[in-house]
């Protein structure tokens, strides 16, 4: 089982309740040669067991990242993601690839 390094919040573990995805104020913003781009602004969502999703929108418009934040692949600026309560914001680089191992599939677009 995946242990947790830092214990969740008791407001974090409210917010949870029992879904397996948990998105909070969620923002991401990187650094270009023009200035700031902000791909993702203060987004929340939740997810239950069993529930199928389907992100849609225009090129640009931040699903790549929004997934990237899920799974772990990049860390938001600010905000915080839980998946099955594990803050996957908070865990360091070894033990986000041991849990992404044990507990994700990735196919990428792009997987060359």
């Amino acid at each position: 089982m995946f242990k947790r390094n830092k214990p969740m919040a008791a407001d974090a573990n409210s917010r949870l309740n029992g879904h397996l995805i948990v998105m909070h104020d969620v923002v991401k913003t990187f650094q270009t040669a023009a200035g700031p781009f902000t791909a993702l602004k203060n987004v929340s969502l939740r997810v239950n067991r069993g529930e199928f999703v389907a992100i849609i929108g225009k090129s640009g418009s931040g699903k790549s990242t929004l997934l990237n934040m899920i799974t772990g692949i990049d860390r938001p600026s600010a905000g915080e993601v839980f998946i099955d309560h594990t803050s996957v914001h908070g865990i360091g680089e070894s033990q986000l690839a041991r849990w992404r191992g044990k507990n994700l599939g990735i196919v990428f677009q792009f997987f060359q």
